[in-house]
């Protein structure tokens, strides 16, 4: 309302050729308001001089709301209008599931992260603070059931299945959910592409590879650090790719699937990776450095290349499935498919190993792959009508579903 009675007292929204009445303008500020939200737009944005020539052209009756007005109002209003309608909707179904993990914020505080998911898709519902409290399996059980009962006004039997990491801790609050009275007909679901990322973890921390992940992270910390030297890089890169230039990219330990990218670019921008160690802007003095020595060092070794090659052959596969497993569309009954394609693309993988050692590996991949995999995964594979009829069976022999 305050937006009204600032144009009001201001401009009228009547113009030659052009009228708004007042329920159409507010209209179209919560429009506004709600663009700014979807798509992150900072709040000056209908400030820019451009943006005001273009929307004086579209509809010069309307006057985009400033960001006093968008901060002081219409987004708690949109806020509060979408609320209200996502409450509405949930209300409405019988079945929602419920999405939970604990970690910590950017601030560094503990929280509780809880959502819920539809066949329309994922809504998040709250951000729990813990503060100094003791996180237990139990107290997160305790947080989530709570929650569910406030969101579906005591009717648990509307609840329809759990998810969360496959961390212990988590592991155990799923198990205890399950055995309370009103909700023991709910599934209880490992997150998948958590679960894929793990693997690519047990792959990148087992004894043959550790070395190698750790000296690709000191090339790509080194050279992000070393702004000089990276610049020279840069440069040289752009003669070698026709003007083009591609940024290492720094993999980060709590998302393994970043390594993926970080050995990619790695082999993508090698040729100029080498040109650069025999570089004479790098300075004799600049050469006394026991980093740099080191980093060229690991360049220069043509192992480093033959391995980091069958590292990331191993891995960009799995982080692929990873990212699938991300999207809206992806759910239960794709699961086992994805993880029996990955043991097909590691079985390859151990068939032209060079250095790595799978005698070793496999009993760790097979665990993760039984502590991600649930009989309910299984069947969900079998109901889908693209899985049996793309499958072949043996004669005289049973699917393998039912061996």
């Amino acid at each position: 309302m305050r937006a009204a009675e600032k144009r009001k007292q201001g401009t009228s929204g009547t113009v030659p050729f052009d009228h708004l009445s007042e329920a159409e303008h507010q209209k179209l500020d919560k429009i506004a308001a709600t663009m700014i939200y979807d798509t992150g737009l900072p709040l000056s944005f209908f400030e820019h001089t451009s943006v005001k020539a273009f929307f004086r052209q579209l509809r010069p009756a309307w006057h985009p709301p400033s960001r006093d007005t968008l901060s002081e109002s219409l987004l708690e209003d949109v806020y509060e209008d979408t609320k209200k309608e996502v409450d509405s909707y949930l209300d409405t179904q019988d079945y929602l599931n419920c999405c939970f993990d604990e970690s910590t914020n950017i601030k560094g505080d503990r929280v509780m992260n809880l959502s819920l998911t539809t066949e329309k898709g994922a809504f998040f519902d709250s951000n729990i603070d813990l503060g100094a409290a003791t996180v237990s399996a139990e107290f997160c059980a305790d947080l989530a059931e709570k929650r569910l009962q406030t969101v579906t006004r005591g009717k648990m039997s509307r609840v329809n299945s759990f998810c969360t990491d496959t961390c212990s801790p988590m592991l155990s609050a799923l198990r205890q959910l399950k055995q309370r009275p009103d909700l023991q007909h709910t599934f209880t679901i490992p997150c998948d592409p958590h679960g894929l990322q793990l693997l690519i973890q047990d792959i990148c921390e087992d004894v043959a590879y550790k070395e190698l992940v750790a000296n690709a992270n000191t090339i790509v910390g080194f050279l992000k650090n070393a702004k000089k030297q990276y610049q020279i890089f840069k440069e040289i890169q752009r003669g070698i790719y026709k003007g083009k230039c591609y940024s290492l990219i720094l993999s980060c330990d709590v998302r393994w699937g970043t390594y993926s990218g970080e050995f990619e670019r790695l082999l993508l921008t090698a040729t100029a990776l080498k040109d650069w160690t025999r570089d004479p802007r790098i300075t004799e003095e600049a050469r006394k450095s026991q980093k740099l020595r080191t980093v060229i060092n690991f360049i220069q070794n043509p192992r480093f290349w033959l391995h980091l090659a069958e590292l990331s052959d191993t891995i960009s596969p799995i982080y692929k499935h990873q990212v699938m497993a991300q999207t809206d569309h992806a759910h239960v009954g794709y699961v086992r498919g994805r993880w029996d394609a990955i043991w097909e693309h590691l079985k390859q993988c151990e068939g032209r190993a060079t250095f790595g050692d799978y005698s070793r590996l496999w009993p760790v991949l097979e665990q993760r792959k039984k502590r991600q995999l649930i009989p309910l995964h299984t069947l969900a594979h079998w109901l889908m009508p693209q899985t049996v009829l793309t499958s072949r069976f043996s004669p005289g022999k049973p699917p393998s579903f039912l061996e």
